[in-house]
């Protein structure tokens, strides 16, 4: 009975090293000074609230980070974090994908499921960044108009850091722009074609926000038409066919004069010059989650507020 004792008293000693030591790393990561930037003490967050442990007791370190993206000039009196001075397209696509995957490796690269609770189904959304344009970008439709098939081409020309995969895999898991406008097409019933379909960064005044979500719920089946103020319309789709693990979700604004609610897509998408809101494909994601990688989307109340997401910093 004694060394039954004393073997119950070790393993018991053993258990409470190893929950003291797990939080005192948790601590360690969540506050280390060595976090040198916003997104390094973003992900070091989201890495611990992965864990089994971190989904009771931690909080996610994360802040949205408002960045100026300017030709020549700034974008004036508005509070930036980050303002980033570009001369050409390409100089444009390699900044504005930079952001796109300091997104996604700051929650967690599609490999942690960042829920608050293990029962947590809502879509738990992360906006991690503003975006504006300056005066001198948005007059230069060079920069200011860009088709999507020239961002999903520049991706996949574009090797992750570690030199894995392709930004375009790396996100989306095909390697192909194929693959991508197949995928719009079968799941919109061939109403969003990439290879028709422009942002318009010269739209917009609120600029854009640079947003990836999270759920176990999945995204609904629904296509939403709705007019904002008077000349411009807003058309949020929010189609999501999973098949084969994938399907898609599209968020949209365009400049629609004399658009009424309920316009059918087809019309509110008429024109490729006029799309000005953004695209995520939704994929697989760890734990029975799925996920929508970094998708740039007009930064307006009432496409975060149909798209049913919450900024992370409002939930616990």
């Amino acid at each position: 009975m004694n060394k039954r004792g004393v073997e119950a008293k070790t393993l018991i000693t053993i258990i409470i090293l190893v929950l003291s030591f797990s939080i005192i790393l948790m601590f360690y990561f969540y506050l280390s000074p060595k976090a040198e930037t916003a997104r390094e003490a973003c992900r070091n967050s989201v890495v611990l609230r992965g864990s089994t442990l971190g989904k009771q007791v931690v909080r996610l370190n994360c802040e949205t980070q408002d960045v100026c993206i300017a030709k020549g000039d700034d974008c004036g009196a508005r509070p930036i974090d980050e303002t980033i001075k570009i001369q050409n397209k390409e100089e444009f696509l390699d900044e504005l994908t930079d952001l796109m995957y300091g997104c996604w490796w700051q929650m967690g690269e599609g490999e942690i499921d960042y829920l608050p609770r293990a029962d947590f189904t809502d879509k738990y959304c992360a906006i991690c960044d503003r975006i504006y344009f300056s005066d001198n970008f948005k007059e230069d439709t060079e920069l200011s108009v860009l088709p999507f098939r020239d961002l999903y081409g520049y991706m996949r020309g574009k090797s992750t850091p570690d030199g894995e995969n392709n930004l375009l895999f790396e996100f989306y898991k095909t390697n192909t722009l194929e693959g991508v406008r197949d995928s719009f097409l079968e799941n919109t019933e061939g109403v969003v074609d990439i290879y028709g379909l422009n942002y318009n960064f010269a739209r917009g005044d609120n600029g854009y926000a640079l947003v990836t979500s999270i759920t176990k719920k999945g995204w609904g089946g629904t296509i939403v038409g709705a007019l904002v103020g008077g000349v411009a319309g807003v058309a949020i789709v929010g189609f999501v066919g999973v098949t084969g693990g994938a399907g898609i979700l599209v968020i949209g604004a365009v400049e629609a004069a004399g658009a009424v609610a309920g316009y059918g897509v087809q019309e509110l998408f008429g024109g490729s010059e006029q799309a000005t809101g953004g695209t995520g494909i939704i994929v697989e994601g760890p734990d029975d989650t799925k996920l929508m990688p970094p998708a740039i989307m007009i930064n307006d109340a009432d496409v975060m507020k149909d798209l049913e997401c919450s900024d992370f910093s409002s939930l616990a």
